[in-house]
């Protein structure tokens, strides 16, 4: 089975949430004509069968050679079917640069890329190859970065370690808790 739900709505790092959108109606068109090719070929496996079963005299043996046939036929045009999705992926896409790509191009162009190099790590793939995948580039920056912050930029940021500095004043920590307070409701009171 296939998970094919919804994919949430990020917001990208540059603020901007119509590319988040159009990468999630590419996804979704993607994942709709996955669906519809998955629905047209288990009707046609399965008119197959009912047609072959049906030809058949009534004889049982005749019957069941007959369901051993299409069932070593379907598990036949399943792996031919595998072979020649695997060699689609495996394609050179690198001449279509030109062109704005879907999703799913993107998608199959990715994969042929982590074959090539499978022991790459992510940020070297994606300075090597983000110009050819403009969408997931986007969605790798989403969810491959991490904040750049430590203790130290924050507290030259922070209030409390501007009233609470050795140098100020010896304050508890209740007493530190209660001046950021009302110096925050002070300076709020007036703007």
């Amino acid at each position: 089975t296939q998970d094919l739900s919804p994919v949430k709505i990020v917001k990208n790092p540059d603020g901007s949430l119509q590319q988040a959108a159009l990468m999630q109606n590419a996804l979704s068109k993607a994942r709709r004509e996955i669906k519809q090719k998955h629905k047209e070929l288990s009707k046609t496996q399965s008119s197959t069968i009912v047609t072959l079963a049906s030809s058949t005299p009534r004889n049982t043996t005749n019957q069941s050679t007959s369901t051993i046939n299409v069932h070593t036929q379907t598990k036949n045009d399943k792996n031919n079917r595998l072979t020649k999705f695997l060699k689609s992926v495996d394609k050179d896409v690198h001449n279509q640069n030109d062109s704005v790509k879907t999703i799913g191009e993107e998608i199959l162009l990715y994969g042929s890329l982590c074959r090539k190099n499978p022991t790459i790590d992510g940020i070297t793939f994606w300075k090597a190859h983000g110009e050819q995948l403009p969408l997931l580039k986007g969605m790798a920056a989403v969810y491959l970065s991490t904040p750049a912050t430590s203790v130290p930029s924050e507290s030259a940021f922070s209030l409390s370690a501007y009233v609470g500095r050795k140098e100020r004043a010896r304050l508890s920590p209740e007493n530190l808790s209660y001046s950021v307070f009302l110096k925050d409701k002070l300076l709020s009171s007036f703007e």
